[in-house]
């Protein structure tokens, strides 16, 4: 008695799940590419806005916010978030070293450089400067 066409045989499952994986490995490659895409924008921005800062050191920071991140490249404030939370740039902490005193400068800063990046910046520059084993004058 010949097969019925109701049930599919052994390749044709094969092939279905072939071009099943096929079609979610896509999905993830361009999700992925998109994600990355998305991190490149929000952090030549974030680059741009504190081009000072990166060049000079920290008394160059300037209050910065998710929504003029949101407005230049064109996305939602959630979205700046979701691409910045718990992602971490680091700079070239050398130049944030050179002619401070932490102690005295970092101290001086306003509230928001502080609050604006999440956390205590005189304890990450501080932190990186030991690392560094900066030499302050």
């Amino acid at each position: 008695m010949p097969k019925s066409h109701a049930f599919s045989s052994p390749t044709l499952q094969a092939e279905a799940f072939i071009n099943e994986s096929l079609s979610k490995a896509s999905w993830l490659i361009r999700n992925l590419d998109r994600r990355a895409d998305s991190i490149l924008k929000v952090a030549t921005e974030i680059v741009r806005h504190q081009e000072a800062f990166f060049e000079h050191g920290v008394f160059h920071l300037r209050p910065l916010d998710l929504k003029t991140i949101a407005n230049a490249i064109g996305v939602h404030e959630s979205t700046v978030s979701r691409v910045t939370s718990n992602k971490y740039m680091q700079p070239d902490l050398n130049t944030a070293c050179e002619n401070m005193s932490l102690s005295q400068h970092v101290r001086r800063a306003p509230a928001r450089v502080t609050t604006t990046f999440g956390g205590d910046l005189r304890r990450v520059v501080r932190r990186g400067c030991v690392a560094e084993r900066c030499q302050l004058p």
